[in-house]
């Protein structure tokens, strides 16, 4: 009785041999219709590409301008809306915020306003209708007292909404397309915004920030994966470098200090998405999936979209790192596509997260990966959002965070090429790590100044948040085209987890021992270091856009033999 293992992997244990193509009057002139039935074939030496033609992706993007206007456009369109993204994820900090001071403002029509101002331990003594002068979800729902923990709870709802919205937007666009999804998941943040300005109480509010969270994962994989599925390997990390993530957190400070009315900052900060409405639809689907899904006329045309735009530098000039025109047709594209599932023994199969599981590759690369993110998390998050507990202006707190996020991204631009993703992602954790420790010991030896505090918090930010650039890019270069924004999706749901874990480590410190949350941190960012020894290096590799299915047949009437099948 013949029993089947199927592996899905990125490098066979047994070397299959390739079966060279039989051509007969039935088959299709080139090898359109062995791509369609996704087997892979050895090309003869008569079909073999010509060496001015491209041989693969990467090639023929440099031959049809490889970084150029297109490229540029690409990138702006695609990571500006981190802008509004930013102002979803971070503006529970400004509209949960608990004010300091209250009004009782007595049930006795008759009776004058207190002018007092009370405490938060006092207000619970009112009996009348509490007041603040600071506007928030709070404030106007009177959420102090006995129901003081639905502030911090909703916040853990948006988390869980991102939990779920990696595992389902990153398997939708492997499955789908990158563009659509990118979108959808904009619009979910848009209406989330929206729908929390508007909402009556605080459980149609956590059901929008649920929404919120949701469009918040699903964006922070897809603006990595999308745009750089148009990048060649020497420029790939700009999607992970440039995006102005921090200058959003930065200019959010500015409006909820401007927009002090809770309401209004929500609304006004959902207004940005609708730049992405109307420009995102203009780009092309992202060629390299719609090659891998066989819908090769589209790529066509996207691929053209592409060389027109390039072909036109800013001085009127044909811009064409090769020097040589390239034919974009169907035929070309075909052979591309040959090429690299011989290479690679590729399958067009539709993949699951069961295949994350079931892998011994995939497996151990997504739970290194995972590790990695969950403590990135942790730190990023735990000390993001405890930004309204620390001393001093909040809006300036927020402020400084988005500089830390400025900066640790631009550096991180800087090293990732020179040295490496791997090698930055262990020298950030580690800065990061430094800093927080430092604090975390510092506070156990000294009485430290709120000031001091604050420096040494957002220096040890300013690693963490280098950290994240240099994860995003590893983690997208490190899947291949097929299951590319599922891994990311996978590895998010460990982010997500940290996310909502590391608020109550920065509780159970306030009520135990203050040093606990950075020493946990620090440990934590050290570990994280620790895991990316495990994984291999993707810094100037081309990216893979198969994943490689081996079925190996043994049969106990013939000894037990192994046999390799290609799919």
């Amino acid at each position: 009785m013949a029993k089947d293992n199927v592996r899905i992997h990125n490098a066979p244990p047994v070397k299959c041999p390739q079966r060279l193509p039989t051509k007969t009057p039935e088959t299709d002139s080139g090898s359109r219709s062995l791509l369609k039935l996704g087997v892979a074939h050895d090309v003869s030496s008569s079909q073999t590409l010509t060496t001015r033609n491209p041989r693969t992706f990467d090639d023929l993007l440099n031959r049809i301008g490889g970084f150029g206007a297109f490229q540029w456009l690409a990138i702006f369109l695609l990571l500006s809306p981190e802008i509004p993204a930013a102002f979803v994820t971070f503006s529970p900090v400004f509209t949960g915020r608990t004010p300091s001071q209250w009004q009782c403002i007595s049930n006795d029509s008759s009776q004058n306003i207190s002018s007092d101002w009370l405490s938060s331990e006092e207000a619970c003594r009112c009996q009348g209708k509490l007041m603040s002068a600071d506007s928030s979800i709070v404030s106007e729902w009177g959420l102090i007292c006995g129901s003081s923990w639905v502030s911090d709870f909703i916040t853990s709802i948006q988390m869980l909404g991102m939990l779920t919205g990696s595992l389902t937007a990153s398997q939708i666009s492997d499955w789908f397309g990158r563009k659509r999804v990118y979108l959808g998941v904009c619009f979910l943040m848009a209406f989330g915004q929206f729908l929390s300005s508007v909402a009556p109480n605080p459980i149609l509010y956590g059901i929008a920030r649920f929404i919120c969270g949701a469009g918040i994962s699903g964006f922070m994989g897809l603006s990595t994966i999308y745009p750089m599925e148009f990048l060649t390997p020497k420029y790939r990390m700009l999607t992970g470098g440039v995006g102005p993530w921090g200058e959003g957190i930065i200019l959010l400070a500015l409006l909820a200090n401007y927009f002090t009315e809770w309401r209004t900052l929500v609304w006004i900060t959902a207004l940005p998405f609708v730049f992405v409405f109307i420009s995102v639809p203009f780009l092309p689907e992202s060629p390299r999936w719609l090659l891998r899904n066989q819908r090769v006329e589209e790529a066509v045309e996207a691929i053209k979209t592409i060389q027109r735009i390039n072909s036109f530098s800013i001085l009127g000039r044909k811009s064409n790192e090769k020097g040589d025109e390239v034919e974009v047709n169907e035929e070309l594209l075909e052979k591309i596509a040959l090429e690299e599932l011989n290479q690679q023994s590729g399958s067009t199969t539709r993949f699951s997260y069961a295949e994350f599981l079931r892998n011994d590759s995939l497996r151990g690369k997504t739970l290194l990966l995972m590790g990695i993110w969950c403590s990135w998390a942790l730190v990023y998050f735990g000390v993001s959002y405890n930004i309204k507990n620390l001393g001093g202006d909040v809006h300036v707190n927020m402020g400084l965070l988005g500089l830390s996020d400025a900066i640790g991204y631009r550096t991180s631009l800087l090293l990732c090429n020179r040295i490496g993703r791997r090698k930055s992602l262990i020298l950030f954790m580690l800065v990061g790590a430094a800093f927080l420790v430092a604090l975390a010991v510092s506070d156990v030896i000294f009485i430290l100044s709120s000031t001091v505090v604050i420096v040494l918090c957002f220096a040890g930010k300013i690693g963490v948040a280098a950290a994240r650039s240099a994860a995003r890019m590893l983690t997208g270069e490190s899947f291949p085209t097929p299951v590319r924004t599922m891994g990311y999706g996978i590895t998010g749901v460990a982010a997500g987890i940290g996310g909502i874990v590391s608020p109550q480590i920065v509780l159970i410190g306030s009520l135990w021992w203050s040093p606990l949350p950075f020493v946990t941190f620090g440990v934590l960012s050290i570990m994280g270091s620790v895991l990316s020894l495990l994984l291999p290096e993707t810094a100037g590799q081309s990216l893979q856009d198969t994943v490689e299915v081996t079925t190996t047949i043994k049969s106990n009437r013939e000894g037990n033999s192994d046999k390799c099948v290609n799919i």
